[in-house]
């Protein structure tokens, strides 16, 4: 008759001797000291395997960390998107990535609670107009787009 499977506990605490850096041997050892009965380091591997399953699931369930994981995962596709953007990507890729751009963001600040209004440089708190933007921009020394690329026109 087969031996009932080992306690939670038990599997947890092979996962947490193996991931301090020893070997299943040895792991399979100190279980053997600690459980006061042979314990093989393959029979510990097993135990080990189930072990972190257990540690990871019971990470996972703490939905404040799902929600950080997943903004930043949202944070490298947006340094992904904005790198490819920035290589010389076609006009019409660009604006598509914008609107996945915008997407992420608002995803990302529902996601950990940033729901701050977009301010001027110097932090006034007032919401920021495209064209007062351009012009304050222009003032401090950068190109004028509407030099750069024509008038409103549509010529570019």
């Amino acid at each position: 008759m087969p031996r009932p499977p080992a306690p939670d506990e038990v599997c947890e605490r092979a996962w947490e001797l193996y991931a301090t850096a020893r070997g299943w041997r040895e792991v399979g050892r100190l279980l053997t000291k600690e459980l006061k009965r042979p314990v093989s380091h393959e029979t510990a591997r097993q135990w080990g395997m189930r072990g972190k399953k257990l540690y990871m699931t019971k990470k996972d369930i703490d939905p404040l960390l799902q929600r950080y994981r997943f903004a930043d995962f949202l944070e490298q596709w947006m340094g992904r998107l904005s790198g490819y953007a920035d290589e010389g990507a076609e006009l019409k890729d660009v604006l598509e990535i914008t609107a996945q751009l915008k997407w992420m963001y608002e995803a990302r600040a529902k996601l950990v609670a940033i729901n701050a209004e977009p301010t001027r440089g110097g932090g006034s708190g007032e919401p920021v107009e495209p064209q007062a933007f351009i012009q304050d921009m222009v003032r401090r020394g950068a190109p004028d787009p509407e030099e750069l690329y024509g008038g409103g026109n549509g010529r570019r």
